[in-house]
C-alpha cells in the first residue's frame, strides 16, 4: 500500500536560533511518499473534524478583551543607568487574566516558572533521598514529547478536562513516569503558516524582529475576521516529562481508546538541558523548562476556571510536597549588555519618559527555588479518627 501525506511538524524550542531569527517554535510542512510499513508516524496528518468557527468550544489565551484600562501601562522599569535605550525591561500593570490580550503573557510566564520550580525541586528531592535508587537515574533525563491521536478519534465538542485525562493515560502507557501535560486542540492551517513564514522572512530582510505565528493570528494580520479561521481542529498533547518511551512502531500499532494509529515524537532526543545559566545579554537566568512551557501554554486549550497545565505521575502533589523553605542558588548584579553600566530602577511617567531617582539602586538577579520532599505514606497503627456529626437524630441514636 502506498500513498502520500503532508506532515505538520510543530518543531522544537531552539535555545540558540540563527542570527536575526527570534527563539521561538516555527512550524514546518513536509510532504512524504510512503510505503507500508515504513511510513512516517508523526504527527496526525489531517484535521479530525471541520473547525466550527461560529462558537469555538476551546478558547486559547489572549483572545478576549482588556479587563482594565490600566492593563499594560508601564509605571516602573529596569534599564541602563547611562542610556535606557541600551537595555530596558519594563514592568507593566496587569490584571492577571488569561483572556486579556495584553496581560496573558505575564500570567503564562508566572505559571511556567512555578511549574519549572517544581520540576527542579523534584529532581533535587530525588537526588537527596536515601532511597529511590532506580528513580535517581530516571529523573536526570527530561524530554519534550508530542503525542497525536488518530484523526477520526475525537470531536471538537469533547471538553478539555476529558481530553487532558485521556492524554495523561496515554502518556503513562507510552512510558512517561511523571511530568506536565498541555492540551492543544488546534494546529495552524498550512496555507496560512506558509504566509507567516514569508512575513517573518520579510521582517528579517528589513532588520526587524520576527513574530510568533500566534501573534499574527491574534492580530488577524490577514483580515480573516476571526482567530479560528486560521486553524484546523487537530488535537495533540505536549508533555514535559521523564521516563523511557515505548518503541515508535509498537506505539503506533497498539490500540488505545478503541483505535490504533497514535503517534508521538520526542523533540529532545538528548534530553532537555536542565542547567539555569545566567545570560549577560538577557540580564537574567535562562531556564529551558520555562521556555518550553511558556511557548506551549501560549496557545493551549483554555477554559475559565480550569488548569491548562496538568501535572501527572510522580510530579503530582500526592508524591512530592512543596515546602515553605526557599533556597537562594545564585545572585548576579545586573549590568548593561551594551556598555557594562549598572542596570537600575527607573520610574516611568504618563508620557513614557524614564525618570532616574536621585539615589539609583542597582538591580540584582536572583536564582531562587523552593525545597521539596518526597512524601512517605506510613499508616499510624491505632490512630483515632475524629469526626463531627451534624445530624441531630443520629446524635440521639448514638447516645442510646
Amino acid at each position: 500500500m502506498t500513498g502520500s501525506t503532508t506532515i505538520v511538524n510543530s518543531g522544537e524550542y531552539n535555545s540558540s536560533p540563527p542570527d536575526g531569527v527570534s527563539s521561538q517554535c516555527h512550524d514546518t510542512v513536509e510532504t512524504y511518499t510512503f510505503e507500508e510499513p515504513g511510513l512516517p508516524l508523526y504527527p496526525a496528518i489531517d484535521p479530525s473534524k471541520n473547525l466550527k468557527t461560529e462558537l469555538p468550544f476551546n478558547l486559547v489565551p489572549g483572545v478576549g478583551y482588556k479587563s482594565s484600562k490600566t492593563c499594560g501601562e508601564v509605571r516602573s522599569a529596569a534599564a541602563c543607568a547611562v542610556e535606557p535605550e541600551h537595555f530596558k525591561r519594563e514592568y507593566p500593570l496587569k490584571c492577571g487574566k488569561l483572556t486579556c490580550p495584553v496581560c496573558y503573557p505575564l500570567s503564562i510566564a508566572k505559571t511556567a516558572k512555578m511549574a519549572a520550580d517544581r520540576v527542579h525541586g523534584f529532581i533535587d528531592a530525588v537526588r537527596c533521598s536515601p532511597g529511590h535508587t532506580e528513580l535517581k537515574k530516571d529523573v536526570e533525563r527530561w524530554m519534550h514529547v508530542v503525542i497525536s491521536p488518530p484523526p477520526q478519534l475525537f470531536d471538537q465538542t469533547d471538553d478539555s478536562a476529558k481530553m487532558c485525562k485521556i492524554g495523561i493515560g496515554i502518556a503513562k502507557q507510552l512510558g512517561l513516569m511523571g511530568g506536565y501535560l498541555i492540551y492543544h486542540p488546534y494546529r495552524i492551517n498550512p496555507q496560512y503558516r506558509d504566509m507567516f513564514i514569508d512575513m517573518n522572512q520579510a521582517l528579517i530582510e528589513n532588520d526587524c524582529s520576527t513574530e510568533k505565528f500566534w501573534s499574527f493570528i491574534r492580530r488577524d494580520v490577514l483580515n480573516l475576521g476571526h482567530w479560528t479561521k486560521y486553524l484546523i481542529f487537530s488535537p495533540h498533547y505536549h508533555i514535559v516529562g521523564f521516563g523511557f518511551l515505548m518503541n515508535v512502531q509498537d506505539f503506533h500499532t497498539t490500540s488505545f481508546y478503541g483505535l490504533p494509529g497514535w503517534v508521538y515524537k520526542n523533540l529532545n532526543p538528548n534530553g532537555i538541558d536542565l542547567d539555569r545559566a545566567y545570560n549577560l545579554k538577557d540580564v537574567g537566568y535562562h531556564d529551558h523548562i520555562v521556555a518550553i512551557l511558556s511557548y506551549q501554554l501560549d496557545h493551549a486549550a483554555y477554559v475559565p476556571g480550569k488548569r491548562s497545565l496538568r501535572s501527572f505521575g510522580l510530579l503530582r502533589p500526592t508524591f512530592i510536597k512543596k515546602l515553605e523553605e526557599v533556597v537562594l542558588l545564585d545572585v548576579q548584579r545586573a549590568i548593561c549588555p551594551v556598555c557594562s553600566a549598572p542596570v537600575v530602577r527607573y520610574e516611568v511617567d504618563e508620557w513614557g519618559e524614564y525618570i532616574l531617582p536621585s539615589e539609583p539602586v542597582q538591580c540584582v538577579c536572583k536564582l531562587k527555588q523552593h525545597k521539596y520532599e518526597i512524601r512517605t505514606r506510613k499508616r499510624r497503627q491505632g490512630a483515632v479518627v475524629k469526626f463531627k456529626i451534624n445530624n441531630s437524630e443520629l446524635k440521639e441514636k448514638l447516645r442510646l
